[in-house]
């Protein structure tokens, strides 16, 4: 589970961002790793819950290395 993300906005622009940060506005955004140069899909979980809200990846064996997990956990286990 993930604790970030990146989000692409529907005019094609992008930032990182942290699944207790986002609005229910933007749910239906796009999000992918947050890993540089992995492109896995990734959905948020758990929406307007900043206690329990993360990102899921859509296909896990996908992920460009095993750092895309490894960061998550770690996202997870430092907040």
């Amino acid at each position: 589970m993930a604790k970030e993300a990146i989000m692409e906005y529907p005019d094609g622009h992008v930032v990182k961002i942290k699944a207790c940060d986002v609005t229910l506005g933007q749910i239906n955004n796009k999000f992918s790793c947050a890993t540089p140069n992995c492109n896995v899909k990734m959905f948020l979980v758990n929406a307007g819950d900043i206690e329990r809200a993360y990102f899921r990846s859509e296909d896990h064996p996908h992920h460009i290395s095993l750092q895309c997990t490894k960061l998550s956990m770690q996202q997870y286990w430092e907040k």
